[in-house]
Parts: C-alpha cells; structure tokens; sequence
C-alpha cells in the first residue's frame, strides 16, 4: 500500500484522524468506515500473527478504546460531534464487541480474517 515510503498500517492508524480530520474538522462517513476496517485488518493480523505475547483483548482495547467520544470531542473543543461521529463511535463500538465476542475461537477468526479482507478491499475500491 505504501510501498518505497517505509510507512504501513500502523502508521496510518497513528495518523489516520490527522489526515483524514485535520485542524479540527469533523470526521466524515467514508473514512470512518475505512478507518473501522484498517483497525479490523490489524487485529485480525496480530491474533494470528501465532505471537506468543499477543493478547487478542489486549489488542482490541488498543484499537477499539472506550474512550473514543472523548478522543474526537478533544480534536474540535466546543463544537458538537457531527452525526456522522456519532456513527463511527457507534459503529467502532459495536465492531469491539464483535471482536471481543469472538477472539478466543480461532476458528472463527479465521473466517472472520478471510471475510473481513474481502470488505476491506470492497472498501478500499468504492
């Protein structure tokens, strides 16, 4: 994806909400969407990275936080969150107990991986 620029997905999730809602502005749909799915794309690839050290609840709390409110509330003070940040909170959320519900069945991960990959690309292309 980023190829020749030493960058990947962990970078652009550090970075995801400085470019893709700058100098305050509000997060928009799409890139809520897409940003959902990379954070996806990462836990699936840590689960089953067979890292001895990797906790899959661990690594949920890292990607999906509960304090997502207060994260975008803090990058434009005094100005309500749109609907469409309430959206992402809503969606993010409901993704973390999906997850949480289903990262102890390596089974299912393995599906959910190869499922999740394809709506990541399906993402990426619209």
């Amino acid at each position: 994806m980023f190829s020749g620029t030493g960058a990947g997905f962990y970078d652009l999730h550090d970075n995801f909400l400085d470019v893709f809602a700058p100098d305050g502005q509000h997060l928009q749909m799409e890139p809520a969407d897409l940003f959902i799915n990379l954070k996806t794309q990462l836990f699936v690839a840590a689960v089953t990275s067979n890292e001895p050290d990797v906790s899959p609840v661990d690594t949920i709390d890292s990607l999906f936080p509960r304090d997502l409110e207060a994260d975008l509330v803090g990058r434009h003070v005094g100005v309500p969150l749109s609907p469409n940040e309430h959206a992402y909170i809503h969606n993010a959320n409901q993704r973390r107990e999906y997850l949480s519900s289903m990262c102890h069945d390596m089974d299912n991960i393995g599906e959910f991986s190869h499922q999740s990959i394809v709506n990541f690309v399906d993402t990426i292309q619209s």
